[in-house]
């Protein structure tokens, strides 16, 4: 799908507008169920409650940052859900614990490349069991401060393993970081002159 979004400022009669593609899979058709991968780096408290919003993670509404431009002052959140992964059936290894009934195994990561270079990776994180029951999925999300990268436009690949299910997905999107904020420095103000007392 096609989506445009046409705003109007009804004061002084100036437009503006918005146009994204919008995919909706047949997810009976797509061998792992990824979700949207949501950037942002701004959070409210979740004061709706809303068990059910996929933007709300512990009592904290994330705003998705739609152009994807970051400070390096910023930590950039990801946010991101797999639908259904498949139940693990793998015997357990020698002396381990056997899997709890209906444990899954998912694997993910994000790497950051520079000029088709990967110049960082975050630790690769393992899910067992679903952690969002309402809609059977497994949520993740990874905090990366980015004082640590340089500015430019980077490539960030996330990385989705079934490993239960034998699929996997690994999506790209564009991302850019641009210089901290600068420090602004109080202007010192000159102290109106009083008359001593007496004069």
């Amino acid at each position: 799908y096609h989506v445009k979004f046409v705003v109007r400022e009804n004061q002084s009669g100036n437009m503006g507008s918005f146009e994204t593609d919008i995919q909706v899979p047949d997810m009976k058709k797509t061998p792992l169920k990824l979700s949207s991968i949501v950037m942002s780096s701004q959070s409210t408290p979740d004061k709706d409650k809303k068990p059910v919003d996929p933007l709300v993670r512990d009592g904290v509404a994330w705003v998705p940052n739609v152009p994807h431009v970051f400070r390096q002052d910023q930590h950039l959140n990801f946010l991101y859900e797999v639908y259904s992964p498949a139940k693990d059936k793998a015997a357990p290894a020698a002396g381990a614990a056997p899997a709890a009934k209906g444990a899954v195994r998912v694997l993910t990561s994000i790497e950051f490349l520079l000029g088709g270079v990967k110049v960082y990776e975050t630790p690769m994180v393992e899910a067992t069991s679903i952690n969002i029951p309402e809609r059977d999925a497994v949520g993740f999300q990874f905090d990366v401060p980015l004082a640590g990268l340089k500015t430019g436009t980077y490539v960030c690949q996330v990385n989705v393993i079934d490993d239960a299910g034998g699929t996997f997905s690994f999506p790209r999107m564009a991302l850019k970081v641009t210089p901290a904020a600068a420090a602004t420095t109080p202007v010192a103000t000159a102290a109106a002159a009083k008359p001593a007392p007496g004069l």
